[in-house]
């Protein structure tokens, strides 16, 4: 039997979950994917700066200028939207479904005034 989740299912526990996660992140809360030179030769401490490294390189492919638009689906605490517009300066704008993580990636954006940054609790079922 396939278990189905609701989207209310994952806030839940996006919601809930939020600190645990917090207590592996990196520093910075900013750990997704990464982008690995050798993967097969990897270590545990190689992970964060694979992580770097993936921003990195989408970044690199972007094409992203000052003049751009950013819609950040998923966003979470909002690290990888803030590192964006430090980087560009072009505006991002922040969706998640998690209202706690929406909450604290706009606490974390108050640390950066000049950056053109916006966050909301939004389904990416609910974009037109």
């Amino acid at each position: 039997m396939t278990q189905k989740y609701t989207e209310a299912d994952t806030e839940a526990f996006y919601d809930h979950e939020d600190s645990m996660y917090r207590s592996f992140w990196d520093s910075e809360g900013s750990l997704h994917w990464g982008y690995f030179d050798n993967l097969a030769d990897a270590r545990a401490q190689d992970f964060v700066p694979a992580c770097h490294r993936w921003n990195e390189y989408m970044l690199a492919c972007s094409g992203l200028t000052t003049e751009s638009r950013v819609l950040d689906i998923g966003c979470g605490n909002g690290n990888t939207a803030i590192w964006l517009a430090q980087q560009t300066g072009c505006e991002v704008v922040g969706i998640d479904i998690s209202a706690v993580r929406v909450d604290n990636a706009k606490a974390l954006a108050q640390e950066y005034p000049s950056l053109h940054l916006s966050f909301q609790k939004a389904s990416v079922y609910s974009i037109e």
